[in-house]
């Protein structure tokens, strides 16, 4: 350890900040140097989750320490605090402790926030104390406290609410005005509620955010949230996330125009937008053009086709579905995007509950196994994943010898594809492209290997998928 404290401080603070929590963990019992230089890095993001016996033990042994006037010094390192779970009530009054003393927070996610409120309302004003406080994630439940809470929020960088704002408990109007008082300050503003945004649009119609890059709100049926008016207040969006449930929401999708969206997340949630989307494809003045799109379609089995005339195919750079049952318009879709670097297929649940034992590799083979020569030859990534299926399902269904063959079938197919990744979304198996240099004279050869778990890079989520194929557009290669 001396050779190590022997670095650099800024040297050893940079190597710090890459290492594991463990890792942290275990510095701070050596030295007092190191426990200096650890400690900070430790807490500085908490991040508490999960409903078992560990996880409660966990947040609790946290709640406790921090809350701990002995301890008060270890409060004031955090500056991020997200607690996704359900909360005992016999801990709720602890999580009043930790905000009070947790001073320099700079963003707060507590789930049980409601409760939490409900069991002390002193809460309210430790949340307003937080003078740091820039970022929140808000979840309104069944009688909710929320309206009590948004008046007292400074404004705000990222305002990130889900639940049903608007409702008897949840006035709208008090969102609003926060919405509007951080009009110099916002950068992501996610409204995934039953909040439209029109009255804050229409009776603000000269407030522009111009920081805003990420946007997820609600389009209501009557059509009443204009595409124009959304590009007017929103101009610099390069995120954007939003469900079409109606025909209101299909047109002001075709009609908007946002010059830097880059990403779209769009939830498909309506069968009734057959009859629509063919005449407002004829009549749409321009195809969204974007490199990042995820479609996901939610217990509604429309064809894909018509949701993806809305957008240039040659542009398209990632594309991730989650589909309730196979078509054979996916094949043909992905084909008519020849730029992808690429593709995420994830199957509902739904489809094996009927019976039918697909796995996620026998679909990667449906889907990919006969693909022409000089079709997606861009593709670097594929994942394929089953949804809220037990790992066992698949995981013990074939082994590596057994598939060994149509492993390699694929990467054949895909001259320069460096991941493939199947099987249930929790627990995935990964095969890996690696290039072997035999000598300077011949190009190098690819040997397939199956990555372990422990090294699973490929991301699920669409904003670290985004992340990993910007990097591979900024510093292009050959596999």
């Amino acid at each position: 350890m001396s050779s190590f404290e022997a670095l650099p401080y800024d040297v050893l603070e940079i190597i710090a900040r890459y290492l594991a929590r463990t890792a942290l963990a275990a510095l701070c019992i050596t030295t007092r140097a190191l426990h200096s230089l650890a400690l900070p890095l430790l807490y500085r993001v908490v991040e508490l989750s999960g409903s078992g016996v560990n996880s409660r033990q966990r947040y609790r042994l946290f709640l406790r320490t921090v809350g701990n006037s002995d301890t008060g010094t270890i409060a004031l390192l955090v500056t991020s605090f997200s607690l996704d779970c359900r909360l005992e009530q016999q801990d709720l009054l602890h999580v009043v402790h930790a905000l009070r003393a947790m001073q320099n927070l700079r963003h707060l996610y507590v789930r049980d926030m409601d409760a939490t409120i409900r069991r002390d309302v002193s809460t309210l004003d430790a949340v307003k104390a937080l003078q740091h406080l820039r970022t929140i994630r808000i979840i309104i439940e069944t009688d909710s406290t929320f309206a009590r809470l948004v008046v007292r929020l400074p404004p705000m960088e990222s305002l990130h609410v889900e639940g049903s704002v608007g409702s008897e408990t949840a006035p709208d109007a008090q969102f609003d005005r926060l919405v509007l008082w951080s009009v110099n300050s916002l950068v992501r503003l996610r409204m995934l509620s039953t909040y439209y945004c029109h009255d804050l649009l229409c009776q603000n119609s000269s407030a522009i955010w111009e920081r805003v890059k990420e946007l997820g709100f609600g389009i209501p049926a009557n059509g009443a949230v204009q595409a124009e008016a959304v590009a007017h207040a929103f101009p610099n969006v390069e995120w954007l996330e939003t469900s079409l449930h109606s025909e209101a929401a299909l047109r002001l999708i075709c009609d908007l125009h946002l010059p830097h969206l880059r990403q779209l997340k769009l939830r498909v949630v309506s069968t009734s937008l057959y009859s629509a989307v063919l005449p407002m494809l004829a009549q749409r003045k321009r195809s969204c053009t974007i490199p990042h799109l995820a479609v996901l379609f939610e217990n509604t089995e429309l064809d894909l086709d018509p949701v993806m005339g809305l957008f240039q195919s040659q542009a398209l750079r990632t594309l991730q579905l989650r589909v309730e049952r196979l078509t054979p318009s996916i094949k043909t879709i992905l084909e008519q995007c020849p730029n992808l670097h690429y593709i995420g297929l994830i199957l509902a649940a739904d489809r094996y509950h009927r019976g039918l034992t697909v796995s996620a590799f026998e679909t990667t083979l449906e889907i990919f196994g006969d693909t022409p020569t000089g079709k997606l030859d861009d593709v670097r990534y594929i994942s394929v994943a089953l949804e809220f299926r037990k790992p066992s399902h698949f995981q013990h269904r074939y082994g590596l010898s057994e598939v060994a063959d149509e492993i390699y079938n694929i990467f054949a197919a895909f001259r320069k594809l460096r991941a493939l990744q199947l099987g249930v979304v929790d627990e995935p198996w990964e095969w890996r492209r690696h290039l072997q240099h035999d000598d300077g004279l011949r190009p190098p050869s690819a040997a397939i290997h199956r990555v372990p778990c422990s090294e699973l890079s490929l991301p699920y989520t669409i904003d670290g998928v985004v992340r990993m194929v910007d990097d591979d557009l900024r510093a292009p290669g050959t596999v």
